[in-house]
């Protein structure tokens, strides 16, 4: 199955206009073809683009026409980060002298959409928290604790 076909239908199983990230298709393929993928997606009419990283598979209402996500959903889909800084008693200030840049550096990667697993392990960490992987499987999770040696994993 072609990468574009697998990513197809990952969002046929999203709900119906809910908006998503690439990160919804981690392990689909490189991030080069999964980007490529949503491209062509969005040229098709698949998809629509919402922002930088942020994407929806758009409603078609009775009358014929598309409905976006609501302003809410968007909102829930980018916060998270935010809100778990502002959980932990944090401000951006703070945090951005733990992890030595500017406030607005921290203020950028909470507005991402999407990011690597770098940048937010370093967020997470920051915060006194660990970021850890879990893959689910029917069978299953295992904890992926190397990206670049996926031989090396944890059953959980």
């Amino acid at each position: 199955m072609s990468t574009s076909q697998a990513i197809r239908e990952r969002i046929a199983a999203q709900p119906a206009g809910a908006p998503f990230t690439p990160a919804l298709f981690a392990g689909l393929g490189s991030r080069a073809s999964i980007d490529q993928a949503l491209m062509r997606l969005t040229k098709a009419g698949f998809v629509e683009r919402l922002g930088r990283g942020l994407y929806t598979a758009p409603r078609t209402s009775r009358f014929g026409l598309k409905t976006m996500p609501t302003p809410e959903a968007v909102a829930q889909t980018i916060a998270a980060l935010n809100e778990l800084r502002q959980a932990r008693g944090l401000s951006q200030k703070m945090l951005a002298e733990v992890l030595h840049v500017q406030q607005p550096a921290v203020a950028k990667i909470e507005k991402r959409t999407d990011m690597y697993i770098s940048t937010l392990r370093s967020h997470i960490e920051a915060m006194g928290g660990e970021l850890e992987v879990v893959a689910r499987f029917p069978d299953g999770a295992v904890k992926i604790s190397n990206f670049a040696d996926l031989g090396k994993v944890t059953a959980v």
